[in-house]
């Protein structure tokens, strides 16, 4: 009898191993054409189509990924500026995190997930406040190379510790924020 209830708990827990492992493949197709999708609406971007920071005719849309493309890349380029580039590369990084870590038994690593998150969101930041002191807007994007993140943190840096102070800031948040996402080291 406890030779059956074995086989049985093994069965199954194969079947739910299998299962998690389509899983995180699903989630990297998922995850990739979405991050797909993001790059081709933010390289399409065209000012006059209409977005969240203008009104634009509906018939004559540039965008490759039409309206609703040409809202999200308003959007983004609207609060990231440049920076919101990596956010398909940060999507598609995702993908590939969670596909790789199929080979892992167990339960998914939440806290290593955030820790990269976290890391993401700090070189996003650092980068767009970067991008507000020290890029040119040669794309003409809707609010400027840093977008409204950059202009909130690179101007109150700049007032408080003057550009040099914010540069050296922002680049150690930038660099800590890469080894926080990608466990990169910078000294080793």
């Amino acid at each position: 009898m406890a030779q059956a209830r074995r086989k049985k708990e093994s069965s199954i827990s194969g079947l739910t191993i299998h299962i998690g492992r389509g899983l995180r493949e699903a989630a990297l197709f998922v995850l990739l054409a979405l991050a797909l999708f993001l790059l081709a609406s933010l390289t399409t971007f065209n000012i006059d189509d209409p977005g969240w920071s203008h009104v634009g005719p509906r018939a004559d849309i540039h965008n490759a990924t039409g309206v609703v493309g040409a809202w999200f890349s308003n959007v983004l380029l609207s609060l990231f500026g440049y920076l919101a580039y990596l956010l398909p590369l940060g999507v598609a990084y995702g993908g590939w995190l969670l596909f790789v870590g199929r080979k892992q038994e167990g339960a998914f690593d939440l806290r290593h997930a955030a820790l990269r998150t976290a890391g993401f969101f700090l070189t996003l930041g650092a980068g767009t406040g970067l991008a507000k002191l020290h890029f040119a807007d040669i794309a003409n994007l809707p609010v400027g190379p840093g977008g409204v993140l950059g202009d909130v943190i690179g101007s109150s840096l700049v007032s408080s510790v003057q550009l040099l102070g914010g540069t050296l800031f922002l680049l150690a948040l930038f660099l800590t924020g890469i080894t926080l996402l990608t466990s990169l080291s910078w000294l080793w």
